[in-house]
């Protein structure tokens, strides 16, 4: 390469819903360590539920970091499927039939 540009970066989606914005208590962000920090602390002082908008890659694997710190964990996704960019429906239903068991 004369010039190589990793451009990795993105933004947090937060879906349009009424109330529901970044620092509101209990509504968290999840992309860098100080999110998972500011999450970490919320579960220790008195968190007992939790809820992931989002079943790609990323939410998933927050779903599963808050389920290890014992918070009673659901996923709430729009899409047909989880993982859907990943997966093929039959695979992402599977899935979902893994994770629910």
């Amino acid at each position: 390469y004369d010039t190589l540009v990793l451009a990795t970066g993105s933004d947090a989606f937060m879906p349009a819903l009424p109330g529901l914005v970044p620092g509101l208590s209990g509504v968290f962000v999840y992309r860098s360590l100080d999110d998972v920090e500011s999450i970490c602390q919320a579960a220790a002082k008195s968190a007992k539920t939790a809820a992931v908008l989002g079943g790609g890659l990323i939410g998933l694997e927050a779903a599963k970091a808050l389920k290890d710190l014992d918070l009673d964990t659901h996923v709430l996704d729009t899409n047909l499927h989880l993982m859907q960019v990943q997966l093929d429906a039959p695979a992402g239903h599977m899935l979902r039939r893994a994770l629910e068991a």
